[in-house]
């Protein structure tokens, strides 16, 4: 969901929403749907044989290796492995 999407959502500023959503949780609303995505993604890489690309296309990344940098970053993972 982009930021357009959920400023109209919510018929509120995006800026004043990230605002309040940074100060009730400590973290961005794109750091905490990147949050969401990345459990989604462990979930799907235990259930299924699905590669990177396949799991980064599922869940709306742009690319592979944005998702990769995603990834390591949420997890705090050194290497990305399926």
């Amino acid at each position: 969901m982009a930021s357009k999407d959920i400023e109209n959502a919510l018929g509120m500023n995006y800026a004043y929403l990230s605002t309040l959503f940074r100060k009730q949780t400590g973290k961005s609303i794109t750091a905490y749907k990147n949050e969401l995505l990345i459990e989604q993604a462990i979930d799907i890489f235990k259930k299924s044989n699905k590669n990177i690309t396949e799991v980064s296309n599922k869940l709306g990344f742009s690319n592979p290796y944005y998702f990769s940098r995603v990834f390591k970053r949420v997890t705090e993972c050194p290497r990305l492995y399926t």
